[in-house]
């Protein structure tokens, strides 16, 4: 088994170990580059994404895009198109987001 370089915190409090078989990172060319993202395997019927852009800078990415890189994590660079799946989850996690960011108070506007 591969030793582990980082820890992600889970949402139900949970340290998972990243290792370089658990986490695969995804670069885009050009435009496409909003797409970048790590994924991460929680266990073999669970992932998560952690998007470059969302939120803007966003520091996990950051943090362990290098150190994937350095850990010799399976890369996937250069891409010119981003999966429909890949964009589909994007936008999905901008609209909820968005929901978050906007408190149901705000005025319609339009």
């Amino acid at each position: 088994m591969s030793e582990h370089f980082a820890n992600l915190n889970l949402p139900d409090g949970e340290k998972l170990p990243i290792t370089d078989r658990n986490i695969i990172l995804y670069r885009h060319l050009g435009a496409a580059a909003v797409y970048d993202h790590l994924f991460v395997t929680v266990d073999g019927e669970r992932g998560l994404f952690i998007w470059a852009q969302q939120p803007p800078d966003n520091p996990n990415y950051l943090a362990l895009a290098p150190l994937a890189v350095k850990n010799e994590a399976e890369l996937h660079i250069n891409i010119h198109e981003p999966a429909q799946g890949d964009i589909d989850t994007f936008n999905r996690h901008a609209l909820e987001d968005l929901d978050q960011e906007f408190p149901d108070w705000m005025p319609e506007v339009g």
